[in-house]
């Protein structure tokens, strides 16, 4: 599943937070889930993740979802 797409920055914020992750295109929603458990300790499941007011599907890749470099997705706590 190497596909050599570069790494890019993703911002992501909830709370009065925001936290960057480092991301592949290639990555599903789940995949980036996994990376804010690991960094910020939130279970995938207590929240939903939305990019330009469309809520994101967990098995989606970040690159269906059109997101560039530096582009802020929003955690919502549920």
């Amino acid at each position: 599943k190497n596909i050599d797409l570069n790494q890019q920055t993703i911002k992501v914020k909830y709370l009065h937070k925001t936290v960057e992750f480092v991301y592949t295109p290639d990555q599903t929603v789940y995949d980036l889930k996994q990376q804010i458990q690991n960094k910020e300790g939130l279970s995938p499941d207590r929240y939903r993740m939305i990019f330009a007011g469309q809520l994101m599907d967990d098995d989606c890749t970040i690159l269906q979802y059109n997101i560039k470099e530096d582009q802020l997705i929003h955690l919502v706590l549920k």
